[in-house]
C-alpha cells in the first residue's frame, strides 16, 4: 500500500515486471482518497489513468469501450495538457515505464518523433534487460506484445529498425 506518490515513484522505478498488477489501480485510488490537496489527487489520478491503457499493434488501446462510443481511459482525462506525463517520462529512469510514457505522448496531440524515439529506445532497453521462462506462456504473450509496439512503432518513423530486428532474430535463435 503506498503512503505516500514517492511511494509509487519508487514502485514504478523498480518494476521489471512483465504481467500486469492488478492491485495497482486500487492503490492508486485509496492513494488519492488519502490526499487533501487537489494537486496530488490529480497526479494520482493521472497515474490511474495511465496505468488503465495498453498498447496493442503501436496504439493505444482503451481499458472499457461503452455501447455508446465513449471510451475509458482516454488522452482527454489528462486535461493538464500532458505536462504531469511529459514529466513523469523525463524523470522514470525504468525503460519499461519510460517507454510507455513515451509512447502515451506519442498517441496524444503532443505527438512528436522524440517521444517516439523514445519509446522504441526504451522498449528496447526493457527487452533486453528482462528474463522469463520459456515455458511460462503469459509472459511469452507479454514479450510478443511489447516487441509488436516496438516494431511498428520502429518502423513507422524509421528509427532503430535493424536494431529491433536484429534483436528479434538473436531471440529467435536462443
Amino acid at each position: 500500500m503506498f503512503k505516500q506518490l514517492k511511494d509509487y515513484y519508487n514502485y514504478i522505478e523498480n518494476d521489471d515486471r512483465l504481467s500486469v498488477d492488478l492491485n495497482l489501480s486500487k492503490q492508486l485510488i485509496a492513494l488519492r482518497d488519502n490526499y487533501n490537496q487537489t494537486a496530488y489527487k490529480k497526479k494520482c489520478s493521472f497515474e490511474l489513468f495511465y496505468n488503465d491503457f495498453r498498447f496493442e499493434k503501436g496504439k493505444l488501446k482503451p481499458e472499457l469501450t461503452y455501447s455508446d462510443g465513449r471510451q475509458y481511459p482516454n488522452v482527454e482525462l489528462f486535461d493538464d495538457d500532458f505536462e504531469y506525463i511529459i514529466s513523469r517520462a523525463e524523470k522514470t529512469t525504468n525503460p519499461k515505464h519510460k517507454a510507455q510514457y513515451n509512447h502515451l505522448i506519442w498517441e496524444s496531440k503532443f505527438k512528436h518523433n522524440k517521444y517516439c524515439k523514445n519509446a522504441i529506445s526504451n522498449y528496447l532497453l526493457f527487452l533486453k534487460k528482462i528474463k522469463t521462462s520459456e515455458k511460462n506462456n503469459i509472459e511469452n504473450k507479454r514479450i510478443a506484445i511489447i516487441y509488436e509496439n516496438l516494431f511498428i512503432l520502429s518502423q513507422t518513423i524509421n528509427y532503430k529498425k535493424t536494431d529491433t530486428i536484429d534483436f528479434f532474430i538473436f531471440n529467435l535463435i536462443l
